[in-house]
């Protein structure tokens, strides 16, 4: 079952990408390695959470960087968190 009600994958430069998998997760991929990164809606700032920093690793450097490059092509209003 595809849960993915979004546009298509965002496609930045140096061959990242990202898209929304349902409402709790973005995958964020780098050639053929991907990892998922919790999102969460926070009312308090009318938006939704990206816990990037939980997911940093060697297997994606500057992974906050390029999730901020990323986000504002995604449909919603993100906080890097």
């Amino acid at each position: 079952m595809n849960t993915n009600h979004f546009p298509p994958d965002v496609d930045p430069a140096e061959g990242w990408s990202a898209r929304l998998i349902g409402v709790d997760y973005i995958e964020v991929r780098r050639g053929q390695d991907s990892c998922l990164v919790n999102v969460a809606f926070e009312p308090q700032w009318q938006a939704r959470a990206v816990y990037a920093s939980e997911a940093e690793s060697p297997w994606f450097p500057q992974l906050v960087e390029h999730l901020r490059a990323l986000l504002p092509a995604l449909p919603g209003h993100f906080v890097l968190v």
